[in-house]
């Protein structure tokens, strides 16, 4: 993925729709549009889950390291969290994030992780997508979710991160978290459709905030939006201006720590 740059006048930027989480900027005569780099931190609580998928999901051993980068590397490449990277760069951070993940740099691998694989012939495999969980001290943590492209939209996903719920059922672990960028809006789209609650986050807030109050104007300012629209936009403003307010609040008095929730995923 690469950032956009858009010839147009400084009057029809302003009035350019806002996606959650990108950054709009305007350089001599240009719109250049980018992802930004802030993440949501969430989580499900742990309930057993019924899953429905083709394929049998099983546990990721060393053996499994060379199809996890390489379903890693396809899953990610052309996603916001990539943008502007070289594809040699992509290459090497796919490798660094599953060797780090079975070497434990980030975290103990837990054994609730599951990946869904097709066999390729003898000794070999094709991972289709991979959900990999690590340990904290009183958490369990989803530290990598992907499915390869062509494999995305069928379940996999949730069958994947159904099965990592079950097995810490049976452990006894209450809650799961998830890290996210507020960018990737099918990231989004899936965490909510899953269950997981994003955690309060003043600069998460803030983000919704500013997005909500350009929404209203533009609806004001290019109109064709109903009325009804525009008072659910407004309310969807004050709504965020609250929490702003509330974390703020919170801030000033208990800390900033208060409301940033705990990012070592």
């Amino acid at each position: 993925m690469q950032r956009q740059r858009i010839p147009m006048t400084i009057e029809a930027f302003e009035r350019l729709p806002r996606k959650l989480g990108w950054k709009f900027e305007y350089y001599n005569g240009e719109a250049v549009l980018s992802p930004g780099s802030l993440a949501v931190v969430a989580k499900v609580a742990v309930e057993l889950r019924s899953m429905h998928t083709p394929f049998p999901l099983r546990r990721p051993t060393l053996d499994d390291e060379g199809p996890l980068i390489d379903a890693y590397e396809e899953a990610f490449r052309d996603t916001v969290a990539y943008c502007d990277w070289p594809a040699s760069a992509i290459e090497q951070s796919a490798r660094e994030a599953i060797e780090t993940y079975f070497g434990g740099g980030r975290g103990k691998a837990h054994r609730a992780s599951r990946l869904v694989a097709l066999d390729a012939g003898p000794d070999e495999a094709v991972v289709l997508g991979a959900a990999l969980v690590r340990e904290g001290q009183t958490r369990a943590l989803l530290d990598l979710l992907f499915v390869r492209p062509p494999w995305q939209r069928k379940g996999l996903a949730t069958a994947l991160v159904g099965a990592v719920l079950n097995q810490l059922f049976d452990e006894g672990v209450e809650r799961l978290r998830s890290q996210y960028l507020l960018a990737n809006a099918g990231s989004r789209a899936w965490h909510r459709s899953f269950g997981f609650v994003d955690e309060p986050d003043l600069w998460v807030a803030r983000a919704y905030y500013r997005h909500a109050q350009h929404t209203l104007w533009r609806a004001r300012q290019v109109g064709g939006v109903g009325e009804g629209e525009c008072v659910r936009l407004e309310k969807e403003a004050a709504r965020w201006e609250r929490e702003v307010e509330r974390l703020e609040r919170l801030a000033a008095e208990q800390g900033l720590d208060a409301v940033l929730p705990w990012r070592g995923l």
